[in-house]
């Protein structure tokens, strides 16, 4: 399931959220969600579940001083995730579907 996936959050709303998710061949992954001006991320580990299912364990994020996060405009994602296997080429992150970048 190794690549890079995309898709918008929140459909053909002007106001969407683009999502980005790269899954490497050793197990590590980044998830970034941009909108706007604003970036949220995660980076970690994933894995295969028995049940068609990538947990994305969020647990590499750098650690800011307050006065990065003020300007970053943005924040990091914490916890584990999980990502519903819908075919080779499609994820579902909660109500968004990912397609595999070509």
């Amino acid at each position: 399931m190794c690549g890079t996936f995309d898709g918008v959050e929140g459909g053909k709303n002007p106001l969407s959220t683009y999502v980005l998710l790269e899954l490497n061949m050793d197990n590590t992954c980044s998830l970034k969600k941009t909108f706007d001006l604003s970036k949220i991320e995660c980076r970690g580990e994933w894995a295969m579940l028995n049940d068609g299912v990538i947990e994305i364990r969020c647990n590499n994020n750098p650690i800011l001083s307050d006065i990065e996060k003020a300007l970053q405009g943005g924040s990091y994602i914490e916890g584990t995730l999980k990502i519903k296997v819908l075919g080779k080429n499609k994820l579902k992150l909660g109500n968004t579907v990912l397609k595999r970048k070509k």
